[in-house]
């Protein structure tokens, strides 16, 4: 049930130096983006503005999937690797479309700050069982295993409330409420007239084929709809991928490879030409041949 069962030691250890110069490949591509980030983050820092705060956070959270791809093809572990991928996909729109201009940068992030905010006030509503949501969602999950999920007696829940809506009510957020309570977006970005969903988000982005050719494949796995293609030939008749298998293991370090490397050339090219000659001699010495390395695999195919 595991790749590796009935194959020789040897045969292991070379399989893992294998994924194991694979993995490090990621990683380089990611302490290039990280070193990039270090001097974003100066920059904001120095600016002393706090809208700010958002996309600071916003580039960390996107190394978080190129980093976990990189541990996981340490492994041979393929299909793992593709929530994190599609996950940095949508990290990668959000961020692109917040960055994209200065006279729309500081609206967005309110935007943002603002909708997370409206999340925190939903979810702590159904935690109210006074509340209309609360009522609600109590009567659709009775009787289920987490009936009591939102049954919190240990927290203060009214205080709660009280303290996020003060926050959603914040002067700071007048122009993105105001707009909010016209529009009623499902998404931040989709406030002022932006795109209303992830694809229309790609396609404002120039990120459209992107989304065409590689994520919807990748939200199959997402919702359970890619068991099928766990089948595969041996000899005259039909098998499965077994558990850790790394069939398209070259593909999913690529394509992580490429989350890191794009974002950093972006946030060059946005916030600093002056390192655009430097990220260019890392990437011929660091990167390169990493990506090279991962191109000439052979036999892992997705």
């Amino acid at each position: 049930m595991f790749q590796e069962e009935g194959l020789l030691q040897e045969q292991q250890d070379h399989l893992h130096d294998g994924y194991r110069m694979m993995a490090d490949a990621v990683s380089e591509s990611l302490r290039s983006y990280l070193w990039v980030v270090q001097y974003v983050h100066k920059a904001y820092l120095d600016s002393r503005k706090d809208t700010h705060v958002v996309p600071a956070l916003l580039l960390m959270e996107y190394a978080e999937p190129i980093d976990g791809v990189s541990i996981l093809a340490g492994t041979g572990s393929a299909k793992n690797c593709v929530p994190l991928i599609r996950n940095g996909f949508e990290l990668q729109l959000n961020l692109m479309y917040m960055l994209q201009q200065d006279d729309t940068y500081e609206n967005r992030c309110l935007a943002y700050e603002f909708f997370h905010w409206m999340k925190q006030l939903k979810v702590a509503a159904k935690c109210n069982p006074s509340s209309d949501s609360g009522k609600q969602v109590r009567a659709q999950i009775k009787g289920e295993l987490l009936d009591d999920v939102f049954d919190r007696p240990d927290r203060d829940i009214v205080a709660e409330i009280t303290a996020i809506q003060k926050m959603v009510d914040d002067p700071r957020y007048a122009a993105v409420k105001a707009e909010y309570d016209l529009s009623k977006p499902k998404h931040w970005y989709g406030l002022w007239g932006g795109p209303r969903d992830i694809e229309r988000l790609a396609h404002a982005l120039k990120r459209h084929g992107h989304y065409e050719a590689m994520y919807r494949y990748w939200s199959g796995a997402a919702h359970g709809e890619s068991a099928l293609a766990r089948l595969m030939e041996r000899g005259e008749s039909l098998g499965m991928d077994p558990i850790r298998s790394p069939k398209g293991l070259p593909m999913a370090c690529l394509h992580a490879c490429s989350l890191a490397n794009e974002m950093a050339t972006f946030l060059v090219s946005r916030y600093l030409p002056g390192l655009r000659d430097e990220l260019a001699a890392r990437y011929l010495s660091r990167v390169k041949p990493g990506l090279d390395y991962i191109k000439s695999v052979r036999g892992l195919e997705g």
